[in-house]
């Protein structure tokens, strides 16, 4: 399972977590029910809140002097390319802060309502109504994807990000159209029914919201193409941080082929790739079962981080 969905599956955890399941306010095992007439004399001491009374007030204290600013927010860390935004589209794809809107460490893709373009910035509509500003080298058109057949590999509008997935069925035509996915999210096969708009073909080439790999260090290193200028990509790495990568060093993944057992692979292990092969098909190429060379287990791993080898 990929670092980033771990990351977003327990931030969905947390957030439930956190709310609850009522709206009824917790009552303390100690609240006894007052007479309903006047009492005879002033009470000899100032009332106090009970534990939880009180331990609600400090949570509630704690939260409001940690609220966000109120947006629109801005990428201002950002240093990549900078390019003038031409997209016209009603929605565009783009690079977002995963949690909180004013903290851009860990990123994701998504798609979103555009509001309008100001200069090498596009404002777009978050779908809680939050208002983000996110540099035009990083957004991309959602057109509708056109020529899909069964098993392609799309870019997926799913689970509040996007993750690779594969269609499975097809239903309609044109703009009604609608595509059936499987994908795997914090270790599990999940299925959605999408429109044109909500998907991206992938083909194996470098371009938006491909699946890269890129060599630093002795080591390859996976990641997601989110933009950039004709020299320069800006890639989200596996972790959810971003990286600014020559774009003439980025290799594409060939995720969209079925592979077999004992086929010779390429996996990502936390975000690095290490050599291997396939020791069982699950989920018919969903995910993989890797035994990486030197180890006598095996790992289960998402298609979208196995590949033929890079060099």
């Amino acid at each position: 399972m990929r670092n980033r969905e771990r990351f977003l599956s327990g931030l969905f955890v947390l957030t439930v977590t956190a709310c609850g399941s009522s709206a009824e306010p917790a009552r303390d095992s100690t609240d006894t029910v007052l007479p309903t007439e006047k009492p005879t004399s002033a009470p000899s001491a100032a009332p106090t809140l009970s534990a939880t009374a009180s331990a609600s007030l400090t949570a509630s204290a704690s939260l409001t002097a940690d609220a966000e600013p109120k947006g629109p927010f801005h990428f201002v860390d950002y240093k990549g390319p900078k390019l003038k935004a031409t997209v016209s589209t009603k929605q565009v794809w783009g690079v977002q802060p995963v949690g909180r809107k004013s903290e851009w460490d860990i990123l994701k893709l998504m798609r979103e309502d555009l509001t309008r373009v100001e200069g090498d910035e596009v404002l777009i509509k978050h779908f809680d109504g939050t208002e983000i500003f996110i540099p035009g080298a990083l957004v991309f058109p959602a057109a509708p994807a056109t020529g899909l057949k069964v098993g392609d590999v799309v870019l997926a509008d799913v689970a509040a990000s996007s993750a690779p997935a594969r269609v499975m069925k097809l239903e309609g035509t044109g703009d009604e159209q609608t595509i059936v996915v499987k994908y795997m999210w914090a270790g599990s096969v999940s299925d959605a029914d999408l429109d044109p708009v909500s998907v991206v073909k992938l083909e194996d080439k470098v371009s938006f919201g491909a699946r890269v790999a890129w060599k630093q260090d002795g080591a390859w290193h996976l990641g997601d193409l989110a933009g950039g200028d004709s020299t320069t990509a800006f890639v989200i790495e596996e972790s959810g941080h971003a990286s600014l990568v020559e774009r003439a060093k980025l290799k594409p993944l060939k995720i969209t082929p079925f592979y077999k057992k004992g086929d010779k692979v390429w996996a990502a292990d936390y975000g690095t790739f290490k050599t291997g092969k396939i020791t069982e098909v699950v989920e018919k190429g969903l995910s993989y079962k890797v035994q990486f060379d030197g180890e006598t287990s095996s790992e289960a791993t998402e298609f979208g981080s196995v590949t033929s080898p890079l060099e």
